[in-house]
């Protein structure tokens, strides 16, 4: 449960009587900017005990500082509302006391976290208990329709404080903060509320009467203002009470409406509290509402009063930068404090029982944390199935995210970056499936116990792996004739050229290899090497493979019918190289030293390795490629060419690009 201490930043004013001893802080990440709150100041006088209790390294509240200098403004009444309270000790422990119909006087420890019930003691049977209250030193006080009584808890016996049958339905009681007892009869006639004085020897006193109604539960007291559970016409209203100095009613408001049958209220760990025969709940102080916390099993009976165990004391806290300080009760901060040291510091919080005179130091851990810094992830690619779907383990993004991932990072993943921003609607991160090329998300780091955080945006990208023509028979379609004979009248193949005669498209990030069989194209074995001679028909597998991890296999075929081209009566050469580096040494790529007789109508095309057409010419009538595509200049490579000579021959082949 969060002990929100309002808007107070200087001595806090909190209705609970605990020696304090034991008292702990809980982890509290805190995320936003911090707003001014007014300051209060007061004094102590009297004895002191002062005792030190370090908390434990892990009892701290943790904030993020998103300019990253470890330095930021707080206000001071947001530091105390960051605390959590988390007693050790079961004498401080937030507890309510409750009676039932069934003659039992219970404890609910931990109402707002984790209700759990103990029984206290068992009163004679036919005894109904219509309210319970707790004095300053945790005495129990019941009451039933015809009597008020003091409870010994060691052994279940109790006093009689008041029986009269003037007072005769007696169903409300509690105790103010300067000892005294409230009281209130329940009947259409009864809208007097009683005080009794200690040490109750004396007969009581009409403390208020509220002209109407009667009362439903309790007078309870939380931060300087009396709440009343009173019962009108309409149904359950909570009143608000506003008191003098002496503890007398001046006035009051009428909140709203509670819960039909709110037998009973309390005051705990700075929260108010309502129960009904079968339920116990919260309730907001400011409009009413209430908020379920625990359901009566009813084993003990119907739940018919409560009261809070520390409901009847106040303390006083006050924070300090400097242990002395919050001995001495001085140069408590107020309003709007930077830290000092960058990355957090140590605090002390003073806590001061106004009515033992008992001082409590405890220690604050403040730790400011940085958020991380990411480098941005690289993109994950994957292979689409059949089905045209990749899987992706996104996992795979973090060791791109920092070069040395910090163990006590916590890493999820989102569709947008709103769900990132608020760690919304995580994303399991193996296996996640994408449809289509191309998907966006977002991840988001977050350091371990603290809100600091940041995002990246990365790409998901899926290749279709079905990017070849399927595997076919001899086909004419699909088979390349033009080889070159060498000096010796050896005749091979380009087989980049050939594979670019009948895959033009493939991008430039597949890489190809070739085989004689598909067993081997598929297990990557015994790859040829080009250019590949061969004088038969033959058949050749290529593998297509992609660096995200797709495969694709084809094949085309081979036909060497070079040595039957018919004689020429002219002459040519074909170059290996040029060089246009803006000299005039082998600024262009042409045939050279063709003889009389070339055809006129020759046509040469020039390819890069991927089978695009880059420049076509009639080496006649050209001084041939001067290495260029649509003005700029092609980088160094090997470059194929196709030579159409008329009614003679089809010659490819390649030569190289030198800068």
């Amino acid at each position: 449960m969060f002990w929100r201490l309002g808007s107070f930043s200087h001595f806090m004013v909190i209705p609970w009587i605990l020696a304090i001893l034991g008292l702990g802080f809980l982890n509290q990440p805190v995320n936003g900017a911090n707003q001014n709150s007014p300051t209060h100041t007061g004094t102590h006088t009297g004895t002191q005990t002062i005792t030190h209790n370090l908390l434990p390294p892990d009892y701290q509240l943790q904030y993020c500082d998103v300019d990253g200098d470890g330095f930021m403004e707080f206000t001071i009444a947001t530091l105390w509302e960051d605390l959590q309270i988390s007693p050790t000790d079961p004498q401080f422990q937030e507890s309510i006391i409750i009676g039932t119909d069934g003659g039992y006087i219970l404890r609910m420890d931990s109402p707002g976290t984790s209700p759990s019930i103990t029984e206290i003691c068992k009163l004679p049977t036919g005894t109904q208990i219509t309210d319970v209250a707790v004095d300053q030193d945790q005495n129990i006080f019941f009451c039933t329709y015809d009597y008020i009584a003091r409870l010994n808890t060691s052994d279940c016996s109790y006093s009689i404080v008041l029986q009269d049958p003037t007072y005769f339905g007696i169903n409300s009681l509690s105790f103010d903060l300067m000892g005294n007892l409230l009281f209130g009869v329940a009947g259409s006639n009864n809208s007097n509320v009683y005080r009794m004085v200690p040490p109750f020897n004396q007969a009581p006193t009409v403390w208020h009467d509220f002209t109407s109604g009667d009362p439903g539960g309790d007078f309870v007291m939380l931060n300087g203002n009396m709440y009343i559970a009173w019962r009108e016409t309409t149904g359950f209203r909570l009143f608000e009470v506003t008191l003098d100095a002496n503890l007398n009613y001046v006035s009051h408001t009428d909140i709203g409406p509670l819960p039909f049958n709110t037998y009973g209220l309390a005051s705990e760990a700075g929260q108010l509290y309502g129960v009904s025969s079968n339920r116990l709940y919260q309730i907001n102080v400011t409009n009413a509402i209430t908020t379920d916390l625990a359901n009566n099993n009813f084993v003990y009976g119907e739940w018919w009063g409560i009261a809070g165990l520390h409901e009847a004391g106040e303390l006083m806290l006050s924070l300090h930068e400097a242990e002395t300080d919050a001995q001495n009760g001085t140069n408590g901060l107020t309003g709007i404090w930077t830290n000092t040291i960058s990355g957090g510091q140590t605090l002390y919080i003073r806590i001061e029982n106004t009515l033992t005179g008992e001082v409590t130091l405890q220690t604050l851990d403040l730790i400011i944390d940085t958020p991380p810094v990411l480098q941005a992830p690289q993109p994950l690619s994957g292979c689409a199935d059949t089905n045209g779907q990749s899987t992706f383990n996104l996992d795979d993004i973090i060791p791109s995210l920092d070069s040395s991932p910090n163990s006590g990072i916590g890493i999820s993943y989102h569709i947008s970056q709103a769900d990132a921003d608020t760690g919304s609607n995580p994303m399991v991160p193996f296996p996640y499936t994408i449809s289509g090329n191309q998907e966006t998300l977002f991840v988001r780091v977050t350091l371990n116990g603290s809100d600091c955080y940041a995002t990246e945006v990365f790409e998901l990208r899926s290749t279709d792996s079905d990017v070849l023509a399927e595997i076919s028979g001899p086909d004419p379609t699909r088979t390349d004739s033009s080889c070159t004979t060498d000096g010796n009248g050896d005749t091979y193949f380009d087989l980049d050229a050939s594979f670019n005669l009948f895959f033009p498209n493939l991008g430039s990030d597949w890489a190809l290899s070739y085989y004689t069989d598909e067993t081997s194209a598929q297990a990557e074995t015994a790859s040829l090497t080009s250019p590949y001679y061969t004088s038969d028909f033959t058949e050749i597998f290529v593998r297509a493979a992609h660096p995200n991890g797709c495969i694709d296999v084809s094949n085309f075929f081979l036909e060497p019918n070079c040595e039957d081209s018919p004689p020429t009566e002219f002459d040519y050469s074909i170059p290996t190289y040029f060089s246009p580096n803006g000299d005039t040494h082998n600024p262009y790529w042409n045939l050279q030293e063709i003889s009389a007789g070339f055809p006129e109508q020759t046509q040469i095309e020039i390819f890069d390795r991927y089978g695009k057409l880059l420049y076509r010419f009639n080496p006649s009538e050209s001084p041939g490629w001067d290495g260029t595509y649509q003005g700029k200049p092609m980088p160094a490579s090997d470059y194929w060419f196709s030579l159409f000579i008329p009614d003679t021959e089809t010659i490819t082949g390649h030569f190289s690009l030198i800068r």
